[in-house]
Order: structure tokens, then sequence, then C-alpha cells
């Protein structure tokens, strides 16, 4: 009888043991989890007013094989730069029922450190028209933006132009 009771509470022990790592496990995934903040162009360039941050918005979608292939030049420029006063924002064109099938995991996959937001406009040929009246909507798009400085560039970028390009607009 000993034995059973002694046997009962290693087992309970054991268990909450495990229970403890799966929560802390959940726990801090959880917290390296990319958060989706969704927007509107208003929202954005009110980010981007009043600022001396360059701001860096660059329109993707995990389905556009170009943004795919540039996205990671996106990351390293911030990396190369955090010490300039630079603001790296990643807005997905991605469509709201593709969040969890397609955005999340390719975000988790990719691990970015610049911020991910959604767009969310309701009206396509108004926000397209709002980002640049030159813009025919095709991605990947991307606009470099401080105080009224602004330009947009309907293309997609090697780390090296990215780099260039900044370095241009920033003077």
């Amino acid at each position: 009888m000993a034995f059973c009771i002694l046997f009962e509470k290693k087992v309970i022990m054991k268990s909450k043991k495990v229970l403890y790592t799966i929560m802390l496990l959940f726990f801090f995934s959880a917290l390296n989890a990319q958060h989706i903040t969704t927007t509107t162009i208003d929202q954005l360039y009110k980010r981007t007013t009043k600022s001396d941050t360059t701001f860096i918005i660059n329109f993707w979608a995990t389905w556009c094989a170009p943004c795919v292939e540039e996205l990671p030049g996106f990351e390293k420029l911030s990396e190369a730069y955090k010490t300039d006063r630079i603001k790296v924002l990643l807005v997905s064109l991605d469509y709201t029922s593709q969040i969890e099938k397609a955005l999340k995991p390719f975000i988790k996959k990719q691990n970015f450190q610049n911020e991910v937001l959604l767009l969310r406009e309701d009206d396509q040929q108004a926000f397209i028209d709002k980002v640049d009246s030159s813009w025919s909507g095709a991605l990947p798009a991307t606009i470099f933006i401080r105080q009224d400085k602004k330009a947009f560039f309907e293309k997609t970028f090697t780390y090296v132009e990215l780099v260039n390009t900044y370095k241009n607009f920033k003077q």
C-alpha cells in the first residue's frame, strides 16, 4: 500500500512538472509570435507626419513571389542602419481569410523583426491613389517618407538598390 501511495505521488509530481513545462513553452512561444495589426492608409500616413524618422513602407503579399524575394533586404536594411532614425513597415495585402493559413506561418518562418501590418481598405482604387497616383496597384511597391518628402517605387528592390535608394533619399 505504501508503495502505491509513493508511486502515485511521483506520478503526480512528474505530471505537474510536465504541465508546467508545457505552460512555459506555450507562454514563450506566444511571446515570440509576431502580432499583426490592421491598418488603413490614413493611419499609416498619420504615423509618418511630423517625424524626423525615415519611414520605409513596403506593400507586399505572401502570394507575390517578387515580394517574398525582396523582403529579406528590408530586414537587412533596418538591421544595418538601426542607429539611423529609420522605421521599416511591412504592409501585407494578403486576404483576411489567409491570415491564419498563410500570413502568420510565413511571418513566423521568416522571423521578421520589422513591424508587420495588414492593410484593411474597402476601396482598393481609393487606397492605391492615396499611396501614389502613379501606382498601377502591382506588387511589390515601396514608399520612402520623411516629413514632407516622399518617394514612391513600383518595383522589386535588390538589397544594394534598397541601400542606395535609402542613402539618396535621406540626403
